[in-house]
């Protein structure tokens, strides 16, 4: 019989781990950030996260991802804004005139940007993390990313629970929504910046370096997205021409 001396024992954490990937300690951290930033902004300044009381906040943003990623067919779905533009936009174009073709190569391009969605996301954020110095003089460069997605944590996660109803309103109010979610994500990364780490000894600096970094986190959604759906189109746009040509 296998020995299980010195076997530490398993609990709730761990198959919460072993579900969803995203452990107790990881929701701690997101309740800590909303109601408690600065402690979560210090431990990040320890390499192992004060004793591994919360978790690395890439690892958190990229979880958060992973599941709006998952959940895409609430979001963008064949009836979504995004998906319906895509096929009226293949439909107008002289190369094609057949729906069965234009749905095939609308479905494709979808799957393509969903499947690197994350990726071009974490990219843009990462080099947007790199271009602010907002943190005082002397913050090394791992600190200066720990802190940045550890700012726009609470706004990743608003966006996982807000894109879902984009299913759900008339595709009249489209851009409406669309335009709460920026806003509403723009003041989550300012107010959990400015109650952080960000430097300055006078609150109208910290607020107007954390207004920077709202608008860099937004800017760099944007590019992420935009970026992201035209790599996608270009990729399935030459593939669909390599087969027919």
């Amino acid at each position: 019989m296998p020995s299980t001396q010195g076997n530490t024992p398993l609990g709730v954490h761990d198959l919460s781990e072993d579900m969803f990937g995203l452990s107790v300690r990881g929701l701690k951290t997101i309740s800590h950030l909303f109601t408690q930033p600065k402690t979560v902004f210090e431990a990040s300044r320890s390499a192992d996260w004060s004793g591994g009381s919360y978790t690395p906040s890439i690892r958190l943003v990229f979880s958060i991802l992973a599941v709006i990623a998952a959940i895409r067919f609430l979001w963008a779905g064949p009836d979504s804004y995004m998906s319906q533009s895509t096929f009226d936009q293949l439909m107008a174009s002289p190369a094609i005139n057949d729906p069965a073709v234009a749905d095939l190569i609308r479905n494709e391009i979808m799957s393509a940007f969903l499947l690197m969605f994350p990726f071009t996301f974490m990219l843009a954020q990462i080099l947007a993390a790199l271009s602010l110095h907002i943190w005082g003089t002397g913050t090394k460069t791992t600190l200066r990313i720990r802190f940045y997605f550890l700012a726009i944590t609470p706004s990743t996660l608003v966006t996982l629970i807000m894109l879902p109803f984009l299913s759900m309103i008339p595709l009249s109010f489209y851009w409406h929504y669309t335009v709460l979610m920026f806003v509403v994500t723009y003041l989550l990364d300012v107010l959990t910046s400015y109650r952080g780490a960000v430097a300055g000894s006078e609150r109208l600096t910290r607020l107007f370096k954390s207004c920077l970094l709202g608008l860099t986190a937004l800017v760099a959604s944007l590019v992420a997205n935009t970026g992201g759906f035209a790599i996608a189109s270009l990729f399935v746009s030459l593939k669909f021409a390599a087969l027919t040509g």
